[in-house]
């Protein structure tokens, strides 16, 4: 690590991720991908449970857990997060993490003007953050150097 350069990662958990993907942004998010309207309409209720036809029910939130689409769906959910500039973001499944490196009021800066738009974009796609489950780390030279950023939807996050 250069001499005055730091690193930073905040580490997000989507609250409940499978359980809050919204039915209709999902939708509509598959109907702006283009997907033929037959599988959107197959997916807008799971019809078969095993070789059994289940009785179609409407459904607020959620994509099924432990099927072999669920995980593909709240991927497609999540395809149109926002880009960080200067900052990297990475994601598996329900666990989220920004990651920045600099000068160290350059990395705070930028990551916390990507969390506040990035908290802009969960907002509008009722996504939230289990903030119990966030971290904050600094690796740095220095010692003691405060860190405390702002989740979406929450004060500050624990270091």
């Amino acid at each position: 690590m250069d001499e005055g350069w730091d690193a930073r990662a905040v580490f997000l958990d989507i609250a409940k991720a499978f359980d809050r993907v919204w039915t209709d942004s999902l939708l509509y998010k598959l109907i702006e991908l283009r997907i033929p309207g037959s599988i959107v309409r197959l997916m807008a209720t799971y019809l078969r449970v095993g070789s059994n036809l289940s009785s179609e029910r409407a459904i607020a939130a959620g994509v099924v857990q432990g099927s072999k689409v669920g995980p593909k769906l709240f991927n497609i959910y999540v395809n149109d997060i926002p880009s960080p500039r200067n900052c990297r973001l990475c994601l598996f499944a329900d666990d989220t993490a920004v990651m920045s490196t600099g000068a160290s009021n350059n990395i705070t800066n930028d990551r916390n003007s990507y969390l506040d738009q990035l908290g802009r974009w969960m907002i509008s796609w009722k996504i939230k953050i289990n903030t119990d489950k966030c971290q904050a780390v600094h690796f740095s030279r220095r010692r003691n150097i405060p860190d405390h950023p702002k989740l979406p939807q929450s004060n500050s996050v624990e270091r």
